[in-house]
Order: C-alpha cells, then sequence, then structure tokens
C-alpha cells in the first residue's frame, strides 16, 4: 500500500489463515520441546556439546548446596569454578588422580572440600549435583575443552545419590590438608 510519505509498505499481510498456521506450527515446537526437555531429565536423552563451556554453565546454573565430582582430569580453570563454589558455602567432594592431586595441590589444599584420590587410573566421569541429580559424562572437569562432549542428566532420588558416592569414595584415600 501507498503511505502518505510515500514509503511502500513491502511486507505484506499473508491473511488470518497463516497467523493460525504459525500458532499450530509454534503449539507443537512446544510439545515438541517439553517432550525433549522431560527426556533429558528422566535419563533417556543424551545432550551433546562443547564440553567446557557447556559443562561449565551446567553446574553454575544448577549446583546450590553440594557438588560430588569424580573425574580423572581437571584444568587450572576448573579449580576456579571449585573455588568459586567454596566461596557461595557449597559443599565438595572430588575423587580424581594422583596425578591431577599432585599437579594442583597448592591450589586444592586451602579449599574447604573432601578430596580423594584413586590408587589406580579411572577413565569414568560423574557430577552429582545437590543430592538429586546425576550426570554422566566424558567430559573431565577441562573448561578449556573444545571437544564434544555428551552428558547424560539423571533425576534420582537422594538415598540412591548417597550410595553411590559411598561407594565411589570406598574404593579412593581421602586426603588430609
Amino acid at each position: 500500500f501507498q503511505a502518505e510519505d510515500g514509503i511502500r509498505d513491502v511486507e505484506r499481510s499473508r491473511g488470518l489463515g497463516d497467523v493460525y498456521k504459525r500458532q499450530a506450527q509454534n503449539i507443537v515446537t512446544s510439545r515438541e520441546i517439553t517432550s525433549w526437555i522431560l527426556r533429558v531429565l528422566t535419563g533417556s536423552e543424551k545432550l551433546s556439546a562443547i564440553g567446557g563451556r557447556f559443562g561449565e554453565t551446567l553446574l553454575r546454573t544448577l549446583v546450590k548446596k553440594r557438588l560430588f565430582i569424580l573425574t580423572p582430569y581437571l584444568d587450572a580453570e576448573g579449580i576456579k569454578l571449585l573455588y568459586d563454589f567454596c566461596k557461595r558455602g557449597v559443599r565438595i567432594t572430588i575423587v580424581t588422580s594422583k596425578q591431577m592431586w599432585k599437579e594442583y595441590y597448592g591450589a586444592l589444599k586451602n579449599q574447604n572440600m573432601e578430596i580423594y584420590v584413586t590408587e589406580y587410573p579411572r577413565h569414568d566421569k560423574l557430577f552429582i549435583i545437590d543430592n538429586c541429580l546425576l550426570i554422566n559424562t566424558t567430559w573431565n572437569l577441562l573448561l578449556s575443552s573444545r571437544s564434544v562432549e555428551s552428558f547424560e542428566i539423571i533425576s534420582t532420588n537422594m538415598k540412591k545419590c548417597r550410595d553411590l558416592i559411598h561407594q565411589l569414595v570406598k574404593s579412593a584415600r581421602r586426603v588430609t590438608l
């Protein structure tokens, strides 16, 4: 249509049918997203993402009171993340390799953390958040990681989380600071 100031409106209305069609598409998309979120939360869906930043965002968003970590590898940025959690009052238990303990002893020794070291190398990685959310992953606590990693998020109960933590720390040696 021709406006009074001479500017032509290039986008024309496609009518009410198009509006209804877009609303129907939005409803279908909303249902698909909801279904996907439920699959993720029930553990029947795995996420794949660039490990470092996604893992950090996941932890920073979800951790409130307690964080259990099983990882053979750490980096300086991962240690800084743990330090930030300690400053927030989060209780941290970490099971890691003897090599990582030796490498980051100086950074970890002044933190309020329970640290366990495995005698033999382990390759599994696991995060338990607030005794109710388990993240089984291929991601180590390496924030510098640019690899595509898998994250399986499972909502579970406190008893299962505590039993799992007990089993994992039983197979490691507690480090006294």
